[in-house]
């Protein structure tokens, strides 16, 4: 059970009552004088044996807590994490989900509150977090994966109010947000033969065009990891010393929350490519950022005909390894992801080339067996 202890006279905190939180564990607080003590401890004693007996503690932690405002917990994350970071894409990431979620529920909201505060919208009454999934969705008509996104920075944001103690409980939850079934289900292109053909074939295309083309497919790489241009995020600009055309390598900042370069293998024509830019004075491998890189395939998108984004190249490459190999560990190791659910999701599914080569291996064990009996 909850205990309490006189401290040191030199301590100026000086009773010190240690309970067991129902989630966290082993706890203590300190007070500087006897009657707050005797009332916390009288508090943790109550929730202990509401744990011991199976009954809501919950309800008994919530009463006790302090209110607190979602702009106040806004406020803290903002002075106490996001002014550690340095990203400016991080930062404007969460500076857009703050306003969002003001935009549903207003600063001087309880956060406490949220889970069961019911709200009618367009003819429905929808309870705690339904409210702002309805609300962006039906009144402002974003989609379910923009929504989700948003969401999932919220229960960052409140899970480490809730490891700092500023609030009892969980506020928001993964059941909170849109199930997988929920929402709808991820397009992106899958490459015919022909379109490739075209593509790389095309007599409307300028070298520079095809040379660019070239590099992008035959390296898979991410546009940041590709441009030498990054004003929001410097550290990721492709320079000439993270080049080696001799040893034919080239050091890209992979995605990774510690900036590392990773050093990988560039194909021959790769190099003959960059060799020549190089030799003509380029400052930078591709001397440019997004928007310019994006533009140049739009460009080539409509002298093509062929609809496609700078991503869709880094999924050209994936598909060809997976029709390729037949395996989705090797689409994912083409494009240098880690994750073969996201690749398998968003760059190469299965293709009938793969079910074809495995189903012809089953059989053909299968009568390798029925031979042997």
């Amino acid at each position: 059970m909850a205990t309490i202890k006189k401290q040191s006279r030199y301590n100026s905190q000086s009773y010190r009552v240690a309970y067991k939180h129902p989630i966290k564990g082993k706890r203590s607080d300190y007070f500087k004088n006897k009657k707050d003590a005797v009332m916390a401890l009288a508090h943790w004693q109550k929730i202990e044996l509401l744990v011991k007996m199976e009954l809501d503690w919950e309800s008994e932690m919530h009463q006790a807590e302090k209110p607190i405002t979602v702009q106040e917990i806004i406020d803290l994350h903002k002075n106490n994490v996001l002014a550690n970071k340095d990203n400016i894409k991080t930062i404007r990431t969460y500076n857009t989900m703050y306003n969002s979620l003001l935009r549903v529920f207003p600063g001087d909201t309880i956060v406490q509150n949220i889970r069961t505060m019911q709200r009618e919208i367009d003819g429905v009454v929808v309870v705690g977090w339904q409210i702002y999934k309805r609300h962006e969705e039906i009144v402002r008509g974003r989609s379910r994966n923009g929504i989700d996104s948003y969401m999932n920075d919220m229960m960052i944001m409140f899970r480490w109010a809730y490891d700092q103690e500023y609030i009892a409980k969980p506020v928001m939850k993964k059941s909170d947000r849109y199930k997988f079934d929920e929402k709808p289900a991820v397009q992106f292109k899958t490459w015919s033969t022909s379109e490739i053909k075209t593509l790389f074939e095309h007599d409307g295309l300028n070298q520079f065009q095809r040379d660019l083309l070239l590099i992008y497919a035959l390296t898979g790489l991410r546009a940041n990891e590709l441009t030498g241009i990054n004003k929001d995020q410097p550290y990721k600009e492709l320079h000439w010393k993270h080049v080696d055309l001799d040893a034919k390598t080239m050091q890209v900042q992979v995605k990774s929350k510690q900036r590392i370069r990773e050093t990988i293998d560039i194909h021959d024509d790769v190099v003959t490519i960059l060799r020549k830019w190089k030799k003509r004075g380029y400052a930078k491998p591709l001397n440019f950022d997004y928007d310019d890189l994006n533009d140049h395939m739009h460009e080539i998108s409509e002298i093509t005909d062929i609809q496609f984004t700078c991503h869709d190249l880094r999924r050209m490459k994936s598909q060809i390894a997976r029709k390729e190999y037949h395996n989705v560990n090797d689409a994912a190791k083409a494009i240098g992801d880690k994750s073969t659910e996201v690749v398998n999701n968003h760059y190469a599914g299965e293709t009938v080339e793969e079910q074809r080569f495995r189903n012809k291996g089953i059989a053909n064990k299968l009568y390798q067996i029925v031979g042997q009996s």
